[in-house]
Order: structure tokens, then sequence, then C-alpha cells
């Protein structure tokens, strides 16, 4: 019994080696004492739990990361809209100050033509005769 006992015990010292505490072979030998190794398939099934529990925490671990990468993601999405916002209510109020503008120097155009077409007042008729005749009279002192 003492030899079956010190192979078991030998055997799950290796098994423990590759990722379980020191807590476990504790336990596992205190139960190998209280049932004297007749129930070793429970200690297979605490086993695989605890694998199982590993697998689990690894799997919880990963999925925190995920969401916590995902939160970081959403915050400068978030950030980057509301920058496009106000980039957006900025452009909206210039392209306002540049019609108003425009329209200001519509109108200013559309005065100077009006002021353009309608004469100030009537050209002098005397005047257009006064150069016919100095040009007659230039013309005719040429000859």
């Amino acid at each position: 019994m003492v030899r079956r006992l010190l192979h078991n015990l030998f055997f799950w010292l290796a098994y423990f080696q590759f990722g379980f505490s020191l807590h476990n072979l504790i336990i596992f030998v205190a139960a190998l004492k209280v049932f004297g190794g007749k129930n070793l398939s429970l200690w297979q099934e605490l086993d695989s739990l605890q694998r199982k529990r590993t697998e689990l925490d690894d799997q919880l671990l990963s999925v925190v990361e995920k969401e916590q990468n995902f939160l970081e993601r959403m915050t400068i999405i978030i950030e980057g809209i509301e920058i496009q916002g106000e980039y957006m209510r900025e452009l909206e109020l210039q392209l306002k100050d540049k019609y108003e503008a425009v329209s200001k120097l519509e109108s200013r155009i559309a005065e100077l033509e009006k002021t353009l077409k309608k004469p100030e007042k009537e050209p002098d008729r005397e005047e257009p005769e006064k150069e016919l005749m100095e040009m007659t009279v230039q013309t005719a002192a040429i000859s």
C-alpha cells in the first residue's frame, strides 16, 4: 500500500509541475490518506474541472481585453464625430459669411451698373457742334 501511495504521489507530483499549485498537491495527499487511493476518478474529475476553470479564466480575460479595446475605440470614434461636427459648424458659418459677402457684392455691382447706364445729365448739344467747327477750321487751314 505504501508503495502504491508513493507511486501515485510521484505521478501527481510530476503532473502538478505543469501548471498546478502546491496547494492542490497537499489536497491530493490528504485525500489519498483519507480515501486510501480508491477514488482517483474524483481527483481526475477535479483535475478536469480545474483545467476547465483555467480555460474559462483565460477566455474571460480575453473577452475583458476585447471589451476594453472596443470601449477605447468607441470613445475615439465619438471624439472624432464631435470634432467633425464642430468642423462642419465652422464651415457652415464660413459659408454663411461668404454668401452674405457675395450678396453684398452683387447688390453693389447692380447699383454701379444702374448708375453707369443712367446718365447724370444730358450732354450739351453745343459742344459737339463746336468741336465740328473747330475740326473744319483746322482742315481749311491745312489746305
